[in-house]
Protein backbone atom coordinates (compact mmCIF):
# COMPACT_ATOMS: atom_id res chain seq x y z
CA UNK A 1 0.00 0.00 0.00
CA UNK A 2 1.41 3.25 -0.79
CA UNK A 3 1.84 6.19 1.30
CA UNK A 4 -0.79 8.09 0.43
CA UNK A 5 -3.12 5.37 0.45
CA UNK A 6 -2.54 5.15 4.14
CA UNK A 7 -2.52 8.37 4.50
CA UNK A 8 -6.05 8.70 2.90
CA UNK A 9 -7.11 5.58 5.01
CA UNK A 10 -5.91 7.49 8.14
CA UNK A 11 -7.61 11.01 7.13
CA UNK A 12 -11.21 9.19 6.30
CA UNK A 13 -11.24 6.82 9.30
CA UNK A 14 -10.36 10.68 11.43
CA UNK A 15 -13.38 11.90 9.48
CA UNK A 16 -16.11 8.94 9.98
CA UNK A 17 -15.18 8.71 13.76
CA UNK A 18 -15.61 12.17 13.94
CA UNK A 19 -19.31 12.40 12.08
CA UNK A 20 -20.57 9.08 13.45
CA UNK A 21 -19.00 10.03 17.41
CA UNK A 22 -22.29 9.36 19.78
CA UNK A 23 -23.62 12.45 20.53
CA UNK A 24 -26.21 13.24 23.45
CA UNK A 25 -30.22 14.31 22.43
CA UNK A 26 -31.05 18.10 23.27
CA UNK A 27 -33.88 20.65 22.66
CA UNK A 28 -32.07 23.70 21.30
CA UNK A 29 -33.81 27.28 20.43
CA UNK A 30 -32.46 30.27 18.96
CA UNK A 31 -33.47 34.48 18.82
CA UNK A 32 -31.64 36.98 16.68
CA UNK A 33 -31.19 40.06 18.81
CA UNK A 34 -31.12 42.40 16.35
CA UNK A 35 -31.21 45.67 18.56
CA UNK A 36 -28.67 43.86 21.01
CA UNK A 37 -30.29 44.70 24.06
CA UNK A 38 -31.46 41.15 25.95
CA UNK A 39 -29.55 39.94 29.05
CA UNK A 40 -29.76 36.33 30.28
CA UNK A 41 -32.39 37.74 32.76
CA UNK A 42 -35.05 38.77 29.66
CA UNK A 43 -33.87 36.30 27.03
CA UNK A 44 -34.89 33.60 29.75
CA UNK A 45 -38.34 35.28 30.48
CA UNK A 46 -38.40 36.00 26.60
CA UNK A 47 -41.27 33.11 24.98
CA UNK A 48 -40.16 33.91 21.30
CA UNK A 49 -37.20 31.53 21.01
CA UNK A 50 -37.30 29.12 17.70
CA UNK A 51 -36.96 25.34 18.30
CA UNK A 52 -34.98 24.29 15.76
CA UNK A 53 -33.65 20.66 14.99
CA UNK A 54 -30.26 21.84 13.46
CA UNK A 55 -27.00 21.32 15.56
CA UNK A 56 -25.11 23.98 13.33
CA UNK A 57 -26.75 27.17 13.93
CA UNK A 58 -25.71 29.43 11.60
CA UNK A 59 -26.83 33.45 11.66
CA UNK A 60 -24.70 34.43 8.52
CA UNK A 61 -23.12 37.83 8.58
CA UNK A 62 -24.77 39.80 11.53
CA UNK A 63 -24.36 42.21 13.64
CA UNK A 64 -27.24 40.84 15.87
CA UNK A 65 -26.50 38.52 18.99
CA UNK A 66 -27.43 34.98 18.17
CA UNK A 67 -28.93 33.35 21.37
CA UNK A 68 -29.19 29.71 22.16
CA UNK A 69 -31.10 27.51 24.58
CA UNK A 70 -29.60 24.18 25.02
CA UNK A 71 -32.09 21.88 27.03
CA UNK A 72 -30.25 18.69 27.67
CA UNK A 73 -31.88 15.41 28.78
CA UNK A 74 -31.64 13.61 32.48
CA UNK A 75 -27.75 12.79 33.05
CA UNK A 76 -26.01 10.97 35.36
CA UNK A 77 -22.68 12.23 34.24
CA UNK A 78 -21.03 15.35 33.39
CA UNK A 79 -21.98 16.61 29.81
CA UNK A 80 -19.29 18.65 27.77
CA UNK A 81 -20.99 21.01 24.89
CA UNK A 82 -18.42 21.87 22.40
CA UNK A 83 -19.01 24.46 19.47
CA UNK A 84 -16.72 23.13 16.75
CA UNK A 85 -14.16 24.83 15.03
CA UNK A 86 -15.93 28.36 15.14
CA UNK A 87 -14.85 31.94 15.27
CA UNK A 88 -16.62 33.82 17.71
CA UNK A 89 -15.17 37.37 19.41
CA UNK A 90 -17.89 37.15 22.24
CA UNK A 91 -19.29 34.27 23.53
CA UNK A 92 -20.82 33.78 26.85
CA UNK A 93 -22.12 30.77 28.50
CA UNK A 94 -24.76 30.31 31.18
CA UNK A 95 -25.26 27.21 32.60
CA UNK A 96 -28.22 26.96 34.95
CA UNK A 97 -29.20 24.13 37.70
CA UNK A 98 -32.49 22.63 39.13
CA UNK A 99 -32.68 25.74 41.42
CA UNK A 100 -32.20 28.15 38.89
CA UNK A 101 -28.55 29.48 39.91
CA UNK A 102 -26.31 29.95 37.11
CA UNK A 103 -22.73 29.75 36.43
CA UNK A 104 -21.28 31.82 33.49
CA UNK A 105 -18.18 32.39 31.57
CA UNK A 106 -17.47 35.08 29.08
CA UNK A 107 -15.14 33.75 26.84
CA UNK A 108 -14.66 34.19 22.82
CA UNK A 109 -11.76 34.61 20.36
CA UNK A 110 -11.15 38.39 21.51
CA UNK A 111 -11.19 37.44 25.32
CA UNK A 112 -8.05 35.81 26.92
CA UNK A 113 -7.66 32.08 26.52
CA UNK A 114 -7.70 31.24 30.52
CA UNK A 115 -11.81 32.89 30.32
CA UNK A 116 -12.90 28.80 28.57
CA UNK A 117 -14.20 26.32 31.14
CA UNK A 118 -12.40 24.00 29.45
CA UNK A 119 -8.59 24.81 28.56
CA UNK A 120 -9.05 23.52 25.21
CA UNK A 121 -8.49 25.16 21.52
CA UNK A 122 -12.36 24.54 20.79
CA UNK A 123 -14.91 26.40 23.07
CA UNK A 124 -16.43 23.54 25.76
CA UNK A 125 -18.38 23.91 28.79
CA UNK A 126 -19.37 20.98 31.26
CA UNK A 127 -22.60 20.83 32.39
CA UNK A 128 -22.74 18.69 35.55
CA UNK A 129 -25.87 16.22 36.61
CA UNK A 130 -28.21 18.45 38.32
CA UNK A 131 -27.11 21.41 35.61
CA UNK A 132 -30.19 20.95 32.06
CA UNK A 133 -30.33 24.03 31.04
CA UNK A 134 -27.72 26.21 28.77
CA UNK A 135 -28.02 29.33 27.60
CA UNK A 136 -25.40 30.85 24.42
CA UNK A 137 -24.71 34.48 23.71
CA UNK A 138 -22.59 34.95 20.26
CA UNK A 139 -21.43 38.03 18.79
CA UNK A 140 -19.05 38.45 16.20
CA UNK A 141 -17.51 40.78 13.26
CA UNK A 142 -17.59 38.41 10.87
CA UNK A 143 -20.10 35.19 10.16
CA UNK A 144 -21.82 33.93 13.71
CA UNK A 145 -21.89 30.27 13.52
CA UNK A 146 -22.50 28.14 16.08
CA UNK A 147 -21.89 24.04 15.21
CA UNK A 148 -23.06 22.28 18.38
CA UNK A 149 -21.82 18.68 19.72
CA UNK A 150 -22.98 17.24 22.81
CA UNK A 151 -21.04 14.10 24.22
CA UNK A 152 -20.68 12.93 27.29
CA UNK A 153 -17.21 13.36 28.85
CA UNK A 154 -15.99 10.02 28.00
CA UNK A 155 -16.95 10.45 24.23
CA UNK A 156 -15.43 14.14 24.61
CA UNK A 157 -12.07 12.82 25.08
CA UNK A 158 -12.34 10.28 22.05
CA UNK A 159 -13.94 13.58 20.36
CA UNK A 160 -11.07 15.63 20.99
CA UNK A 161 -8.32 12.92 20.65
CA UNK A 162 -9.27 12.33 16.93
CA UNK A 163 -9.40 16.02 16.43
CA UNK A 164 -5.78 16.38 18.20
CA UNK A 165 -4.70 13.63 15.41
CA UNK A 166 -6.25 15.28 12.60
CA UNK A 167 -4.86 18.75 13.50
CA UNK A 168 -1.35 17.33 13.89
CA UNK A 169 -1.64 15.90 10.60
CA UNK A 170 -2.33 19.07 9.28
CA UNK A 171 0.65 20.35 11.36
CA UNK A 172 2.94 17.90 9.65
CA UNK A 173 1.86 18.04 6.16
CA UNK A 174 2.39 22.13 6.43
CA UNK A 175 5.74 21.57 7.91
CA UNK A 176 6.55 18.96 4.97
CA UNK A 177 5.65 21.83 2.40
CA UNK A 178 7.51 24.68 4.37
CA UNK A 179 10.83 22.37 4.65
CA UNK A 180 10.97 21.19 0.80
CA UNK A 181 10.14 24.79 -0.44
CA UNK A 182 13.19 25.84 1.73
CA UNK A 183 14.95 22.96 0.62
CA UNK A 184 14.05 23.80 -3.37
CA UNK A 185 14.80 27.76 -2.62
CA UNK A 186 18.28 26.74 -1.50
CA UNK A 187 19.32 24.23 -4.54
CA UNK A 188 17.14 26.26 -7.29
CA UNK A 189 17.93 29.57 -6.01
CA UNK A 190 14.30 30.50 -7.55
CA UNK A 191 12.28 33.29 -5.03
CA UNK A 192 8.82 31.58 -5.88
CA UNK A 193 10.34 28.80 -3.74
CA UNK A 194 10.71 31.08 -0.79
CA UNK A 195 7.32 33.34 -1.37
CA UNK A 196 5.69 29.49 -0.99
CA UNK A 197 7.83 28.81 2.19
CA UNK A 198 6.99 32.34 3.75
CA UNK A 199 3.21 31.68 2.67
CA UNK A 200 2.63 28.12 4.40
CA UNK A 201 4.94 29.42 7.44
Amino acid sequence: MTLFKKLFFIILTIAVGNAFAEELPAKISTLLDSVNNQTIHTIVANKNLVFTNERSINAGYSKSTLWTKIELPAHKLPVVITIENAHVDFLDCYIFDQQNKFRVYETGDLRIFSTRDVKNNLFSFIAYPNENIVYLSAKSEGAVALPLRIHTLEEFFIYDRDNQIAFWLFIGIAFIALLANILFYLSLKEKSHLYYALYVL
